[in-house]
């Protein structure tokens, strides 16, 4: 059964912190990979395996360096005059047409001023975007057998699992926009 470890408080049980890949990536942002797990049981056991013929000892190494374990808070929607953390303020704050700066999900003055050439573009990419996703679910469709909306695919090594979940979140993005130039036509 494939799992991953995410992080968590630092008194928590592993079994407390295995989720499901798939988990993982639909509740994105609710969730960090447990990287000193990773590290200590992937990671510097095979650097050991190599250094270890020369004489270095990773383990010991990787135990003397210093190390800043913070504790995992799920990103939320807090309103603006509650932010308190510095990942609360990760939204893209440039226009997704011209690239200045605006609010995050909106589009900048001169862009809203020029209606039509907005449309144009905004929905050029929803376009874009949705055929990527025919593609892609077509790609996936072929290799299970399955048919959308009900495609389950469980291999976690195959690129398109992951570029469908990709594109399904730069759709999500682009959804605020495509409601915006909704109210203009």
């Amino acid at each position: 059964m494939p799992y991953l470890v995410v992080a968590g408080s630092p008194k928590s049980r592993l079994m407390d912190l295995v989720c499901h890949p798939k988990e993982f990536l639909e509740k994105r942002g609710q969730f960090r990979i447990h990287s000193i797990y990773y590290i200590t049981k992937q990671i510097v056991p095979t650097l050991a395996r190599i250094f270890n013929l020369v004489g270095v000892d990773i383990t010991q190494w990787f135990r003397e360096m210093p190390k800043s374990i913070k504790e995992f808070r799920p990103q939320v929607h807090v309103p603006q005059k509650q932010r308190t953390r510095i990942d609360q303020y990760y939204q893209s704050q440039q226009c997704q047409i011209c690239d200045e700066l605006c609010r995050p999900g909106e589009l900048c003055p001169s862009c809203m001023k020029n209606k039509q050439s907005s449309t144009l573009i905004i929905r050029t990419k929803i376009k874009l975007v949705e055929k990527d996703i025919h593609h892609l679910n077509a790609i996936c469709m072929n290799c299970t057998g399955q048919h959308y909306p009900n495609i389950e695919c469980d291999s976690l090594d195959c690129p398109v699992f992951f570029e469908r979940m990709k594109a399904r979140n730069n759709y999500e993005m682009l959804q605020p926009l495509e409601a915006i130039v909704n109210k203009w036509t």
